[in-house]
């Protein structure tokens, strides 16, 4: 007797199963089998020809483009001996128009033979079951046996597919088939290399997320590998051609079988493993990932948290670690010695080192390939200095000089990976000036350090910007590297890394050997430390951790082919299999287990615990970025948690720049990332004219923000309001580490203006609403310290991390700014999570009972603590405050009012002890006292002794770090840059 063959050839048990499961009784089965049996009588009457002889059924090809199905007929043995009074024209006619049904119907994977055997009998069964059945009820009938054969396929073939990739799994990420082909060379989009188009055998392998091919079967090092996704294609002009295309988004590989059949056959199984494959098919937000059911985050506030976790992380790496980062220094220090550890520092070059030297860990790392000329991040030394380490580190920047499109943006994700078993995602670069604790302090009291950092060089440039002259950018560079701590000879990193203002003097060019960086002379005794704020995620999870896993292997694999060449000294990297994840590493390698290490290691840190979190990876990503089409699923994400919101929204970012043209995905990528570029224009009026990609949409007032998330904070603000609900919007950004250079008053006019029109639009739908705070509210994070010989001074805490909460239940977390260059998806690339809690809280909204994310409302309840002074050791707290730590529990009640009253009492005292202090009543430069003009120009904002002892020391009744934000300040001036300047010149859209 035959057998029923799955389309792939799973083994007999499985077979049988599938049987029993389909066709559960004798008769079916026998009646299944019969297609290979002489035809009978009846059925060769119904097909009206006189042959009695059928050749066995076999599976058929699996065409790629959908024909027409062979005509099968199904008689059961029974019915040759039947007395039935069915018509045996009906039954025949019937079971054909069932099979073409199936056939032109969507199908799951399976031969059309196979699918169309199935339906036949099927109909056999309907008709010989209802030999009464006739017009529309028979009709009714078959249509319903269609369906439940979709289904029962379906299901059969999940439960083949899982048993198969079972089965097949190996060590190389799952191969599932594998053979000779040929291949032509070329195809690839972005590439200048010459080729010939010669056709070279090639060994090719099959594997469950992907098709990598090898010179021969024993090589061990794929050539080149090409990842499942939804621009994957198969292409075969015609059935009976041994030729077939394999199309991706950045390039096509034409293919050569031996025979007809052969590529029968890679087709079939390439076209199985797509349709299969998760990463062909559409999710949520329109991100490459789907929604994970259980993920295990910890959040790290601030960068002193976040580098004592990377490094316990690294330390427990077993087979791989994955870098990437805008800005990667192998000497910033990862643990500082404290306490009766003074001397416990660790680099990360020194990690790296115990990992690749010691351990035999691969690392791979991804670096921007800044514009040397305004951005002295120095990724050329970053990679000298890591691959320097081991021959197990392996090093790519990004983008190649040539690629022009690209120049204007960045790659701007934070990622660490280790094993595939942990990750980390966030804002913070493993660079220098990140470094701070929560207590922010703006003066160092340790004279003796003091002393050894009076000459420092820079180290950072702010990273909005890719390509202004030097000169012209002046403020956005941050103090970095004491003399003689050999950034430039690869020495270690003293506390001048960490001890950086962006407003400490003029800066000039200095050479170092081959190295450009810049002096400066930087008085700690007179300037005080600018803060740094900001958050990561940890997590674990096979799935999750997998996700970043394959974003980052797909920008590697993009990065290898540059503008000229494959670079074939840098190996590709394969996505593993889930059950590979699970054997790389220990068991201790989870969120839990670095936390406990580090708990460990009593560095003093106070960690949550993990909580457990839905959880999905979105990206912003293009041609240039990622060699795949546009993908925005960041700014999708933020709409639809805007748009969804109940109760109350937090924001915490770098920007704050929103236009109000549109909420859609509709931005178009060519025109946006490949077009001409045109200058700036000056003074607004679109800036880029057409050729920036404007067109339909509004923007702000200067028509030059294409982003659409000022118009949905201002359309769910004002259904809160028509519905007369509670609702808040709270923003917390820095008012901007700016001076008068055009590029930094540019941001700056941008980003108020974007706050102005969207409180201007509301204040015009609804002008009985006197108080605005009650449903949007905007602060800064400031500091005060007294400086040697008791002079006080204040400095702005730089709020650089990226982070929404919605009604305490879900966070959105990553690399992105609230601005065009992170959301548009054609410009910078970017990197978040979205974390929705598993398990819910009983706590208070608005002094109701609400079910709140555990995760989510922990999270922002640790940030309100630090912002309002009142984390042990968080400093900032003023004289004789008592405030209860529970208080910030509700954010719609008792919290949100103590949030409020503390800022805008911290806001007037601040404007009462320094005079030059930002406030909305300086609508112009010349309002605002001791303003020294020209760029570079530092003014501390000192307060002299004897007004320090004439208003009682007010400053001492600062209590934590907010204040509320002056969104009018400058607002009469025009900051764009003119006529004249090297930034005129630059496209505004580079700015935003």
């Amino acid at each position: 007797m035959s057998r029923y063959r799955t389309p792939s050839g799973a083994d007999d048990d499985l077979t049988l199963e599938m049987e029993d499961e389909l066709f559960g009784d004798l008769d079916a089965r026998q009646a299944l089998h019969s297609y290979q049996s002489p035809r009978s009588s009846l059925a060769a009457e119904s097909d009206g020809r006189g042959s009695t002889e059928n050749p066995p059924v076999t599976p058929s090809r699996v065409p790629l483009h959908r024909s027409a199905p062979e005509r099968v007929t199904v008689t059961s043995p029974r019915d040759s001996d039947s007395t039935r009074t069915s018509s045996p024209r009906q039954s025949s006619g019937t079971t054909m128009l069932l099979a073409d049904m199936i056939a032109n119907a969507p199908r799951p994977n399976m031969p059309d033979s196979e699918l169309a055997k199935a339906a036949a009998f099927k109909a056999s069964l309907v008709i010989r079951n209802n030999p009464k059945l006739k017009g529309d009820a028979l009709m009714d009938a078959l249509r319903r046996a269609e369906e439940d054969v979709v289904i029962q396929f379906k299901q059969m073939e999940e439960q083949r597919r899982l048993a198969i990739a079972t089965a097949h799994h190996s060590v190389t990420g799952g191969q599932l088939h594998s053979g000779m082909l040929e291949k032509k060379s070329g195809g690839r989009r972005n590439s200048m290399e010459m080729t010939l188009g010669t056709w070279r055998r090639r060994w090719f392998v099959l594997k469950n997320s992907c098709l990598a091919y090898y010179i021969n079967d024993e090589d061990d090092l794929p050539r080149d590998i090409l990842l499942f996704d939804k621009s994957f294609t198969v292409v075969r002009e015609r059935v009976d051609s041994h030729h077939f295309e394999i199309r991706t988004t950045s390039r096509t590989l034409q293919l050569r079988a031996n025979t007809v059949e052969e590529c029968d056959v890679w087709c079939a199984k390439i076209m199985s493993m797509m349709r299969t494959s998760e990463f062909c098919k559409a999710h949520v937000h329109s991100s490459f990932a789907p929604m994970r059911d259980v993920t295990s985050v910890s959040a790290l506030v601030d960068a002193n948290d976040y580098f004592k976790a990377v490094l316990t992380a690294l330390d427990m790496a077993a087979s791989e670690i994955f870098i990437a980062g805008w800005w990667v220094n192998v000497d910033v220090k990862l643990r500082r010695g404290e306490g009766d550890r003074p001397n416990d520092d660790v680099t990360l070059r020194q990690a790296l080192t115990a990992a690749a030297c010691e351990r035999g860990v691969k690392i791979y790392v991804l670096l921007y390939k800044e514009q040397a000329v305004a951005m002295p991040n120095n990724s050329v030394y970053a990679e000298e200095q890591l691959k320097s380490i081991s021959d197990n580190v392996f090093v790519l920047r990004h983008p190649h000089v040539l690629d022009v499109g690209a120049s204007l943006w960045s790659h701007h994700e934070k990622i660490v990976v280790v094993d595939r078993r942990v990750c980390f995602v966030g804002g913070i670069d493993l660079a220098p000036g990140r470094w701070d604790k929560s207590s922010h302090e703006c003066i160092y009291s340790d004279e003796q350090e003091l002393l050894s950092i009076e000459k420092v060089r820079q180290s950072l440039v702010d990273e909005r910007l890719s390509s202004l002259e030097l000169e012209e950018i002046g403020v956005g560079v941050r103090v970095g590297v004491g003399e003689g701590s050999g950034v430039g000879n690869g020495g270690g990193l003293g506390l001048g890394v960490d001890y950086w203002n962006p407003r400490a003097g003029d800066f000039k060019p200095n050479s170092c050997g081959s190295k450009a960086w810049i002096s400066n002379s930087f008085n700690v005794s007179q300037h005080p430390k600018m803060g740094w704020h900001d958050i990561s995620v940890l997590l674990s999870g096979v799935e999750i951790v997998s996700d970043v896993s394959r974003h980052f292997i797909q920008r590697w694999l993009h990065h290898r082919v540059d503008a000229i060449q494959t670079n074939k000294t840098i190996p590709p990297l394969i996505p593993f299999t889930e059950g590979v994840v699970n054997a790389a590493g220990g068991p201790h390698l989870s969120c839990e287990g670095i936390l406990r290490k580090v708990g460990e290691n009593k560095v003093g840190v106070e960690f949550s615990n993990p909580s457990r979190c839905v959880a999905q990876v979105l990206r912003s990503g293009s041609k240039w970025s990622l060699g795949s089409k546009c993908e925005r699923s960041i700014y999708n994400t933020m709409v639809r948690l805007i748009d969804n919101s109940e109760k109350m929204i937090y924001i915490e970012n770098q920007y704050f720049v929103c236009g109000f043209g549109t909420t859609d995905d509709g931005f178009d990528e060519d025109r946006d990332s490949e077009s001409p570029v045109k200058s700036g224009g000056g003074s607004g009026g679109g800036g880029e004219g057409d050729e920036d990609g404007v067109g339909g949409f509004e923007g702000t007032r200067d028509g030059l923000v294409l982003n659409g998330i000022g118009l949905a904070l201002f359309a769910r603000i004002s259904r809160a309001i028509l519905a007369n609900e509670p609702f808040k919007v709270m923003v917390v950004m820095p008012h901007l580490a700016w001076e008068f250079n055009p590029v930094q008053s540019t941001i700056l006019h941008c980003q108020n203006e974007s706050i102005r029109e969207l409180l201007s639009r509301l204040a015009d739908l609804f002008p009985d609403v006197e108080d605005w705070t009650e449903y949007i509210s905007f602060y800064n994070l400031r500091k005060w310290g007294m400086l040697k010989g008791s002079v006080p001074v204040m400095e702005e805490i730089y709020l650089h991390d990226k982070l929404v909460i919605v009604d305490d239940r879900t966070v959105l977390l990553g690399s992105a700014n609230i601005n065009d260059r992170s959301l548009l998806g054609t410009r910078d690339s970017e990197i978040a999570v979205l974390l929705h809690d598993a398990n819910t809280i009983k706590t208070k909204m608005g002094g109701e009972e609400w079910e709140a994310g555990g995760f989510a409302h922990s999270l922002r309840c640790r940030l309100w603590r630090e912002h309002l002074g009142m984390l042990v050791g968080g400093g900032g707290g003023g004289e004789g405050a008592i405030l209860d730590p529970k208080v910030v529990e509700d954010p719609l009640g008792d919290g949100f009012q103590t949030f409020r009253f503390i800022a805008t009492a911290n806001r007037k005292i601040y404007e009462s002890c320094f005079p030059s202090m930002y406030r909305n009543e300086y609508k112009k430069i010349k309002d605002v006292p001791n303003m020294k003009g020209g760029a570079g120009k530092f003014n501390p904002n000192p307060q002299s002794e004897d007004e320090w002892k004439e208003d009682g020391g007010s400053l001492k009744n600062i209590q934590g770090h907010v204040v509320t934000a002056a969104p009018y300040f400058l607002s009469e001036e025009n900051m764009l840059p003119k006529v004249g300047q090297k930034a005129h010149l630059m496209p505004l859209r580079m700015f935003v």
